[in-house]
């Protein structure tokens, strides 16, 4: 059982690549960040059978380990159908799970589990390939096996770019305003501010608002420039605090983004 997740933030990817303050590249900033590979599981069945331990007694042995760690095995829960058409419960399970389990099981069942896992990563990147009975399997294997390879080298040849994308705005030395920021994850520059201090990440003290807490300072996420303002309310003019985002931060405030929601923004 292999699931992905993906998530996009950028609610118009397009706002990103048509700023001309990010040199545009093939690869999309957004896209780049949100490469994730596939996660692999292993069920319950896999490792009965691997391990020649019945599937009720790993069953027990994964329920136990789940109780001591605190964890919720519903959350890992699934179903099977049996030799006789009839639902059972079973796990899947990913590979720290798995690694845990092990703990357990004697030298040969773990490397009887560790074949069998070497065995999932490889049906993942490559999909699952029987060993050919005659000419004609042997010649589609050949064929099967090229295009993974063309596939594989540009596959690499994308990644490339990313990576080269990625490290260009990281290592950016200029800073970007609020407004500019604002328009790259396609909202406005008060709703921008306000989900920064929504999320504690800017002070909302009247005398420090929109000042970075100190730990985002530290990161190098931000760089702050003060400037007089003139109060709408009072008329006086004061000091504010304009918080400019480095490339390191663009990187970061967008994994930021993905991880906690685009609500308010």
């Amino acid at each position: 059982m292999i699931t992905t997740t993906q998530n996009h933030p950028f609610q118009n990817t397009a706002a990103v690549i048509g700023v001309p303050y990010i040199t545009p590249l093939p690869a999309s900033f957004a896209d780049f960040v949100h490469v994730a590979e596939p996660s692999i599981t292993m069920s319950s069945m896999d490792i009965a059978s691997v391990t020649g331990k019945r599937h009720d007694n790993v069953m027990h042995d994964i329920r136990k380990q789940f109780k001591e760690l605190g964890q919720d095995a519903l959350e890992f829960q699934g179903i099977y159908l049996d030799a006789h058409k009839r639902q059972k419960p079973c796990f899947y399970l990913p590979r720290r799970e798995v690694d845990i389990l092990l703990t357990g099981y004697s030298a040969k069942m773990r490397a009887a589990v560790v074949d069998r896992w070497r065995a999932l990563e490889a049906e993942q990147k490559f999909g699952v390939l029987s060993l050919p009975k005659n000419l004609t399997d042997a010649l589609n294997l050949a064929c099967t096996l090229a295009y993974q390879v063309e596939t594989l080298e540009q596959q690499i040849a994308e990644d490339a770019e990313k990576v080269e994308f990625y490290n260009e705005v990281y290592e950016r030395t200029d800073l970007i305003n609020p407004s500019k920021t604002a328009k790259l994850f396609g909202t406005g520059r008060n709703r921008y501010l306000e989900y920064l201090r929504k999320h504690k990440i800017l002070m909302s003290r009247p005398h420090q608002q929109n000042m970075p807490y100190q730990r985002y300072m530290d990161a190098g996420y931000f760089e702050v420039k003060e400037g007089m303002c003139e109060n709408p309310k009072t008329g006086e003019r004061e000091l504010k605090a304009h918080p400019l985002l480095t490339g390191k931060g663009l990187i970061w405030l967008q994994k930021f983004i993905a991880k906690h929601g685009r609500d308010g923004l």
